[in-house]
């Protein structure tokens, strides 16, 4: 200031701005906790689901990571997902959110639930089959949990040629979601019998076919007197090499001098 003499006096004043960082605060945020089904496409948070703004009234960028993950079982997960935000003055702002990644969902057993099988020698029994599951990807096969045959009314004499396989399968995820699937497979070789062989089982339990061994249908095979008649071990093995029982007829000799012939039918 100056007076009408021209003397002259300064003055100075500081006025010092303190800034409130608890105005710093979130005017729009998430749900603290959510719950998603793990089939859900997408399971990330937007950072535009939260809105925070200082202490004048401005907007803040907002950002949003993932900061920790837990796996409950294999489909499952919890996340925690961070919500910062930082004003000009680096005073932070932060949220969590609790996303839970449930698994409700049942696995899938691969396989034909009913069909035909031409087939005189029966099918493997399988103990394992693929499965499948939206969620768990350690997930990859069904177990056998029950088996059965079920004969059916149609037969040819004393030999079934039709009958039903049922198999019961099951499939158990790590968050123990499980699938049961029925499964039946029908048996059928009408006109598909094929004759059994003839072997000659030898002492070391060996197979021979009657050709190898000397032996032919209808042939005549003629003893010395002083030779014992030893008859060949014949054994019959049917179209899915099972071994089945061979009954002979004889042997019957229907020779009337020294040289011994028998007969013998099987």
């Amino acid at each position: 200031a100056t007076d009408h003499s021209g003397n002259t006096k300064t003055y100075t004043q500081y006025i010092s701005m303190t800034y409130d960082e608890t105005l710093v605060r979130w005017t729009q945020f998430p749900d603290a906790e959510v719950n998603v089904s793990c089939t859900a496409a997408d399971h990330t948070p937007e950072a535009s689901e939260a809105v925070a703004e200082d202490g004048c009234g401005n907007n803040l960028n907002v950002s949003v990571n993932l900061i920790e993950t837990t796996y409950p079982c294999d489909g499952e997960r919890v996340e925690i997902w961070e919500f910062t935000a930082e004003d000009a003055c680096g005073n932070p702002l932060s949220f969590n959110q609790t996303v839970n990644v449930y698994d409700h969902t049942d696995p899938e057993v691969v396989t034909k639930k009913d069909y035909w099988v031409l087939n005189q020698c029966g099918i493997d029994n399988e103990t394992m089959i693929p499965a499948n599951d939206t969620c768990d990807d350690t997930l990859a096969y069904a177990y056998q949990v029950g088996v059965d045959d079920i004969q059916e009314s149609q037969f040819n004499d004393t030999c079934a040629y039709r009958y039903t396989i049922y198999r019961e399968w099951k499939a158990v995820d790590d968050c123990g979601n499980e699938a049961t699937e029925d499964q039946y497979i029908h048996m059928d070789w009408r006109g598909l019998a094929v004759q059994p062989t003839f072997y000659v089982k030898l002492e070391n339990d060996t197979l021979v076919s009657l050709a190898d061994y000397g032996l032919t249908d209808g042939q005549t095979i003629d003893y010395e007197c002083a030779v014992e008649f030893v008859e060949p071990n014949i054994v019959a093995l049917d179209a899915c090499d099972n071994e089945i029982t061979v009954t002979p007829s004889g042997p019957i000799e229907i020779s009337n001098d020294c040289t011994h012939r028998y007969k013998d039918e099987y």
